[in-house]
């Protein structure tokens, strides 16, 4: 198989390029054999379309380099949850499984919710506070909120980085393809509106970072990806609905089968590894990479 033009975008905050310079240091990607095409600065969009509001200055770097897809010789299994969930990843070799990781650390998650909560808190109080009457109280509760609503996304971007590095990490030191079990974008939404500003709705954030992230990365090194339906109700063994017990253990009334409910994708992956397998080798045509960090 021939080599494939791959490019990778980074945009960088400004006030991070000032606090880290080293974060704009090239030298990174030039030891992957990647060239600099180009740098420019741009000013952050928010808001909705009627009435966009404008946040910081962030600085984007365009790097390109070729490289040869690799010709997977085993699978790396992510199975996507919410956060409190955890994100599991399985190493599928020769159809069995060989090693299991999840992501992130429970304190990690423990943070998000104090956090969380915290949130909820001043927003109640904000809500009782008239503005007219008492502005230095309403601007003081404001400034909490978003620090913490800063935190809260700095916390869910590192847990969404470190996760992807050592995928990635594990994919290349075994040659494997990635095979991404995710919800549907629809069923996504769907969670998120239904949760509102609820608890599970907020660790829903960061799944759409990782899975944008990872296939950039998996893309920049030549490492197949596939996004596969790989079921957590459906037995693997009977093909029957399984019901839900205590602590997310599945069991199947039909044939008596149980696991875990984050572990059944990764046992679907494996009666079905030689199949998926043939599917990550099938060409692909990507001639453009995004990769974005804020």
């Amino acid at each position: 198989m021939g080599q494939v033009y791959r490019t990778l975008r980074v945009e960088i905050p400004w006030q991070l390029v000032e606090e880290r310079p080293d974060v704009l240091d090239p030298a990174v990607r030039m030891e992957e054999g990647a060239e600099l095409k180009l740098a420019f600065l741009g000013v952050e969009k928010r808001g909705g379309k009627k009435e966009p509001t404008f946040g910081g200055l962030y600085v984007a770097l365009v790097f390109a380099r070729e490289v040869t897809p690799v010709e997977p010789r085993a699978i790396v299994v992510v199975d996507v949850n919410r956060l409190d969930h955890y994100i599991k990843v399985g190493l599928v070799v020769d159809g069995r499984v060989v090693e299991l990781l999840k992501f992130p650390k429970r304190g990690r998650v423990q943070k998000l919710e104090r956090i969380h909560v915290h949130i909820r808190q001043l927003s109640r109080a904000l809500a009782k506070v008239d503005e007219d009457r008492d502005p230095r109280r309403a601007l003081d509760l404001q400034r909490q909120l978003w620090k913490l609503k800063t935190k809260r996304y700095g916390i869910i971007r590192d847990i969404v980085i470190n996760a992807t590095r050592e995928i990635i990490k594990l994919a290349r030191e075994h040659q494997a393809a990635i095979a991404l079990d995710t919800m549907e974008d629809d069923t996504y939404r769907e969670l998120k509106e239904r949760n509102g500003d609820g608890v599970k709705k907020h660790l829903l954030d960061g799944l759409g970072q990782l899975r944008k992230r990872l296939q950039a990365l998996a893309q920049w090194y030549g490492l197949p990806y596939l996004e596969e339906r790989l079921y957590s109700t459906i037995c693997p063994k009977c093909n029957a609905k399984m019901v839900e017990e205590n602590g997310r253990f599945m069991r199947c009334p039909a044939c008596g089968f149980k696991a875990h409910r984050d572990n059944v994708p990764v046992i679907w992956a494996e009666k079905r590894y030689w199949e998926i397998l043939q599917k990550t080798k099938q060409p692909t045509f990507s001639a453009a990479v995004t990769f974005l960090t804020s």
